[in-house]
């Protein structure tokens, strides 16, 4: 039974990110959310917050993202909180939610393009997750958050040169429309450390740099925190799926330094290194939160044919939450 919920979790994950765009647009993801609530028999709670909400929350990054599409954006929190549940442990998982990415106004070429739907594959992967630890009963408290959009390029698109504010009131220098996905996670991690979770992982097809250091076999992991990581490749070693461990030297950070704002949202293509400088903008987000990044450029979409991957190795990562104690040297 319980291999049957994972792997019909893992499925779900495939299927929503197989859906055309035109079928999987933010709102259609939002109502997804909603059914996967309902089919919990009230185990998961979900909220689903729009345009007004977000500009009082102050999500100025999530909604540049959104401003070029005719497609409202949405906020979506799914929450598992489960009697018995350790109350000082809430894991957040972010999933990022870009239901089709044309670049914006920096625009990708048609190849690029083609298959972008699968953009929204980490909201995929987590949303399937909490459906599959609730269905499971795991005792662990777990909150999904997913800022779903669309990166297009109508007359009201956000511009290269753009400086924005995020919800952390960190300002932002737009080096490059194409690098969206780590502005709509900015503010989802924001919203998420604001609701109070004490552990972070965010799943992204993040950057083309990740599938050229790792091809299409294994996803990198960068993380603020050794022990919390040491679970998640633990985690993804007992299910089969492959996770490197990528470096985070200090040295990269230099290249998202901006003249005009906090940060910029690209470290360049003449720095190199685009997966690491792509993960040291998130983690000035995460802050001293225990976070890691799953980079899933390279495994959740190939051949046309999305993976479902990740699902498995969160539901294993919940698992070992719910141990008293750690079972993996130096894990927190």
């Amino acid at each position: 039974n319980e291999g049957f919920i994972i792997g019909s979790a893992v499925n779900a994950a495939r299927d929503l990110v197989n859906l055309p765009p035109n079928m999987l647009t933010p709102n259609i993801l939002a109502q997804k959310a909603v059914e996967v609530a309902k089919a919990s028999g009230g185990a998961i709670k979900v909220r689903v917050y729009r345009r007004a909400s977000l500009k009082r929350m102050g999500a100025g990054a999530f909604l540049a993202v959104a401003q070029g599409s005719d497609q409202e954006p949405v906020l979506i929190e799914l929450s598992y909180e489960p009697d018995g549940a350790d109350k000082n442990v809430l894991l957040g998982l972010v999933g990022k939610s870009v239901t089709y990415d044309s670049g914006g106004l920096d625009i990708k070429t048609g190849g690029s393009m083609r298959t972008m739907k699968c953009d929204m594959a980490g909201g995929a992967t987590t949303l399937s997750t909490i459906a599959a630890v609730a269905a499971l009963k795991l005792p662990v408290r777990v909150k999904v958050v997913m800022a779903a959009t669309e990166n297009m390029t109508g007359g009201s698109a956000y511009k290269a040169g753009d400086v924005l504010t995020s919800m952390a009131g960190i300002t932002i220098e737009v080096d490059n429309t194409d690098a969206e996905g780590r502005l709509t996670l900015a503010d989802a991690i924001e919203f998420a450390k604001r609701k109070g979770v004490t552990h972070i992982v965010d799943v992204a097809t993040l950057t083309g740099a990740m599938r050229v250091a790792l091809g299409t076999v294994a996803t990198g992991a960068f993380t603020n925190d050794q022990g919390l990581v040491n679970r998640v490749l633990h985690a993804a070693d007992v299910v089969g799926e492959r996770v490197h461990k990528m470096p985070m030297y200090d040295e990269y950070a230099k290249a998202n330094e901006s003249n005009i704002a906090d940060i910029k949202n690209s470290g360049g293509a003449a720095f190199g290194a685009g997966s690491i400088t792509a993960a040291w903008f998130i983690r000035k987000f995460a802050d001293k939160t225990p976070w890691v990044h799953l980079d899933v450029a390279g495994t959740a979409f190939n051949n046309n044919e999305a993976s479902g991957w990740g699902v498995r190795t969160l539901v294993q990562l919940v698992r070992e939450f719910a141990c008293q104690e750690p079972k993996v040297p130096g894990a927190n």
